[in-house]
């Protein structure tokens, strides 16, 4: 029976027995009070029910944090503080090391916790990850590529080696002369020309960088 069924049930019997309850008014109020805690009652546990995490048919429920009394004050404070980064607090949680995980491959396969989307600074992270194996990857790649087999990925892994030799002294020194010319407080065109003549006189002393 639901609650709408069961305040319809209790309303038509008050009906019935309107005159006894009006000449009764003890017994009308008891009743009333009855009701009244277990409209109480009824509340509460839909309010310990919306607390729980959600349990669906197959078992899985929604991923909980802890109490705070459950973490260590070195936990907390690690968790606070990947939190305040921008990761969710199950992410925080892990970086703690304050999370429970199944301990051997059959509570893995009872381990009945959903999974969460991941926090937008934690896609962030992989994101700078994946790049850096893609260019690793492809890096290999090239190294691998046989000129009969792979011509243009052979030639391409090639010229860029080629570039990245010449201009390994370039990055260098460029970064440098750009680090000391930001302390120097100058006008943008001023700025750009300084730029400009250090790019040129570069290039005048190491000819061979242009040719490769």
């Amino acid at each position: 029976m639901t609650n709408e069924e069961l305040l319809k049930s209790i309303s038509g019997m008050l009906k019935r027995h309107e005159d006894y309850l009006n000449d009764n008014p003890d017994v009308f109020y008891g009743i009333q009070g009855r009701l009244l805690k277990a409209i109480d009652y009824g509340a509460q546990e839909d309010l310990e029910k919306a607390d729980k995490p959600k349990v669906s048919r197959s078992g899985y429920r929604d991923w909980q944090p802890k109490e705070d009394n459950d973490y260590s004050p070195e936990q907390q404070t690690e968790i606070k503080r990947h939190m305040e980064q921008g990761y969710s607090h199950r992410e925080a949680e892990r970086f703690a090391n304050a999370h429970d995980s199944p301990k051997d491959f059959q509570a893995a396969l009872n381990h009945k916790v959903n999974p969460s989307q991941p926090s937008d600074k934690h896609l962030e992270t992989l994101r700078d990850l994946a790049l850096d194996y893609k260019k690793r990857s492809a890096k290999l790649e090239g190294e691998q590529a046989s000129a009969g087999t792979n011509p243009q990925k052979y030639a391409s892994h090639r010229n860029l080696q080629s570039h990245d030799e010449a201009y390994a002294d370039y990055d260098k020194e460029y970064g440098s002369f750009l680090k000391e010319l930001d302390e120097q407080d100058l006008h943008p065109n001023e700025y750009d020309e300084a730029v400009s003549k250090w790019q040129g006189d570069w290039h005048e002393k190491n000819p061979d960088a242009q040719e490769k």
